[in-house]
């Protein structure tokens, strides 16, 4: 896969607008994962501390600086750091866990 020259700039210009709005409209979480740190279970983890603080009215933004992929099992994936483009169900992030992740808090 190709490397993403603005992935990084783009998640912390994001970053840095959603943190100055923190007191403005509520308490805020956010989580930063980058490079090497991404790895599909961290991300899970993550999204998973988040959604476990979510209230209903909240809000949940989750951005993601990278490639999508859909796998040979016709299933979208999140390409990570670690993925392989030989083995993307073994090595990068399935949609579907992302969305449990969310929908099971």
């Amino acid at each position: 896969m190709t490397s993403l020259q603005f992935a990084r700039s783009d998640a912390a210009l994001l970053l840095d607008a959603i943190r100055s709005r923190e007191g403005t409209a509520g308490q805020g979480t956010t989580i930063a994962l980058e490079d090497r740190d991404a790895t599909p279970a961290a991300v899970l983890e993550s999204i998973a501390q988040i959604a476990g603080k979510a209230r209903r009215g909240d809000t949940f933004v989750l951005f993601f600086a990278g490639h999508g992929i859909a796998g040979p099992d016709g299933k979208f994936y999140l390409a990570t750091s670690d993925t392989d483009a030989s083995n993307v169900a073994g090595t990068a992030l399935a949609w579907d866990r992302v969305v449990s992740a969310v929908a099971d808090r």
